[in-house]
């Protein structure tokens, strides 16, 4: 008897239509475009290499070699030197670990401070969440031309 019933569970499981949630319909269609998937896979090679720099650096980036200042790519040096003979592989690997610190770094900041004042906004209500509101209004109808340009003159350079 246990045969039959999971044969009909099997039968109905495949004609009934499956639910999927957000997130696994999401990763489905990312998965089916190609395009996307390169760039993904690339993005995450660059961030590997950027984060084992200390491993897989050809070169010490700050090594100045005077004989091999501004050579072309090749085998030895894979994108060539810059005027200082440095391998500019080995620079590219390190400057991408500063970079992806100060990438997560001003997302995670902008993540807490965004989020708290959400929080504070949304539970509070009332003059909070209004003035809130008008505040980033404000802010946002601003070009980010303009609203340098302010800063500057207010500030100095």
């Amino acid at each position: 008897m246990t045969g039959r019933t999971t044969s009909a569970l099997a039968a109905t499981s495949t004609t009934e239509p499956r639910i999927r949630g957000g997130l696994a319909l999401a990763v489905q269609q990312f998965m089916r475009n190609r395009a996307a998937l390169a760039g993904f896979v690339s993005l995450l090679l660059i961030g590997l290499a950027a984060l084992f720099a200390p491993w897989l650096a050809p070169y010490d980036p700050t090594a100045i070699d005077l004989s091999a200042k501004l050579q072309a790519p090749g085998l030895a040096h894979w994108l060539g030197t810059d005027f200082f003979g440095r391998d500019v592989l080995s620079r590219v690997m390190w400057g991408g670990r500063v970079s992806l610190l100060v990438g997560f770094t001003s997302v995670g900041f902008a993540l807490l401070v965004g989020g708290t004042l959400g929080l504070y906004a949304g539970f509070y209500r009332g003059w909070l969440e209004k003035g809130m509101v008008a505040t980033f209004d404000v802010a946002l109808a601003f070009p980010a031309v303009v609203l340098a340009l302010l800063l500057i003159t207010f500030l100095g350079q």
